[in-house]
């Protein structure tokens, strides 16, 4: 199955030194108040940082037409990729 995880639709971007990332529907940057965020992201060099939400914005259906288990996001940078899951913390983890 061919998947296109770069569409515009789905990514923002970002070089700001501290943002957050929200799981909402689907994921999305925060900037500011991070506090309701399931992720911080902490960037001191400023590197350009492209977000892409996954879950709820890139259809990843199996032939059959059933939905295919799949991540929040990612973020891509110059030489990396990072796929994220994100989760609420709960007590005693």
């Amino acid at each position: 199955m061919k998947v296109d995880f770069f569409q515009a639709q789905c990514q923002s971007s970002t070089a700001e030194p501290v943002f957050g990332i929200q799981d909402q529907e689907p994921a999305s940057l925060v900037f500011g108040d991070l506090s309701q965020c399931e992720a911080k992201v902490k960037n001191p060099d400023q590197i350009a940082v492209t977000f892409t939400a996954i879950d709820k914005c890139i259809d990843l259906r199996n032939p059959d037409g059933s939905e295919s288990a799949r991540c929040d996001g990612l973020l891509t940078y110059a030489d990396g990729i990072v796929f994220l899951e994100l989760k609420d913390q709960q007590a005693n983890w």
